[in-house]
């Protein structure tokens, strides 16, 4: 069943933890009139993204976080050790959702985006390193001809795997981060080209942006603004994210329309702002007293264990890395993405999880990625995962 699919599918250029096997696309082909029948022997398929995540903080790769559920898509699948991502939010889901290099459809960076008002916030005051580095990367409004690698928003001709799928019979969901739209579209008719709906996606709930806050966040329904909603105590974006998710698959299901889906759920944690419940810090209070380079070590000595080949890896490193990042951030940041892994058990998913057949949904393809990858950053704060360089360098 999965040979109608192979010519659609990406091959990730990013580490990845997968369920079943990997489908290919070599290139975007020109798309037939009308879409293709429903076949209900089609597989279900879901991508997880969890931003800013480094190669071993996660359970399954030797990290001390708690992921069991991420950590059993590893155990029951496929767990790739030899992929990096593009060391920034917008290339990487680029190339994630185009199966091309990011330089080749223009997002060789961040999604484009309006400076100005940052230049006026630090008009005659001290511009922090990673703002300049912005600038220097991203200047501003480009030219609607611009052609560069960088220029920061996908030529129409880049062919998502939504588009693709959805020519196949595919119903198709962008729920959570985008950040491939330049900063001047709005979502309003003839200002959304490189809105999810506009790149193959049936739905989306999520932000156009880069980064947000998990309380006070500005969201797009489809192409339009809504207004911010109000979590119960306790509860965050990604817990929304989760529960627009299921909605969507229960909705499929009991349309009955014999259609298969096609989920991409990118939630925000580890990003910045480092915000999450309460309950997750105190989980890991006073782990990382020990300071970074016994983590490190007993990071490195789990990966042998796990049997990663980490000599062939080179250095692994956490997103964070130097002494001056202070334990409690350090421990915000950790328990972002065991929060993750909570609302991808909330997704009842047969077979693999906790749910019946009258509660769960089939999906062949459940993978689990992170945007961020591995490297070595230098010593300092947070505003080091900032940088635009290469994975591996």
């Amino acid at each position: 069943m999965y040979e109608s699919l192979k010519r659609y599918w990406i091959q990730f250029a990013i580490f990845a933890l997968v369920v079943c096997q990997g489908l290919t696309r070599a290139a975007a082909a020109t798309p037939p009139e009308k879409p293709a029948p429903a076949d209900e022997t089609k597989p279900n398929g879901l991508v997880v993204v969890i931003d800013d995540v480094g190669y071993s903080d996660l359970g399954c790769y030797g990290g001390e976080i708690h992921t069991p559920n991420i950590d059993r898509l590893a155990r029951d699948g496929v767990r790739y050790i030899r992929f990096d991502t593009n060391a920034v939010c917008s290339a990487t889901r680029a190339s994630l959702l185009t199966g091309r290099n990011s330089q080749t459809v223009k997002m060789g960076f961040l999604a484009a985006r309006d400076t100005k008002e940052t230049e006026e916030r630090y008009a005659g005051k001290p511009m922090p390193e990673p703002v300049q580095h912005l600038l220097a990367v991203d200047p501003g409004w480009r030219d609607p001809n611009d052609q560069s690698p960088e220029r920061g928003w996908m030529p129409r001709n880049a062919e998502t795997i939504a588009q693709a799928l959805k020519l196949d019979g595919y119903t198709t969901w962008a729920i959570g981060k985008w950040h491939l739209a330049p900063a001047w579209e709005d979502g309003s008719k003839g200002n959304n080209a490189d809105f999810p709906l506009q790149r193959g996606f049936d739905y989306f709930y999520g932000y156009r942006d880069g980064w947000t806050d998990q309380y006070r966040l500005i969201l797009y329904e489809h192409n339009a603004r809504i207004p911010i909603p109000v979590y119960p105590y306790g509860d965050t974006l990604a817990w929304d994210l989760a529960n627009h998710a299921i909605s969507e698959m229960k909705a499929n299901q009991a349309q009955r329309s014999g259609k298969p889906f096609f989920l991409y759920l990118a939630f925000t944690q580890a990003h910045a702002p480092l915000q999450v419940p309460q309950k997750y810090i105190n989980e890991y209070d006073g782990i990382y007293d020990q300071g970074w380079d016994a983590i490190r070590a007993k990071r490195f000595a789990r990966e042998k264990e796990l049997g990663i080949d980490v000599a062939a890896q080179g250095v692994i490193e956490s997103s964070l890395v130097g002494d001056s990042t202070g334990a409690k951030t350090v421990t915000v940041y950790t328990v972002g993405p065991r929060a993750q892994d909570d609302c991808v058990m909330r997704i009842p998913l047969t077979d693999q999880f906790h749910g019946t057949p009258q509660d769960s949904f089939e999906v062949s393809s459940a993978t689990a990625i992170a945007d961020y990858g591995t490297r070595k950053l230098p010593a300092g704060n947070l505003a080091n995962t900032w940088s635009g360089k290469g994975a591996r360098e």
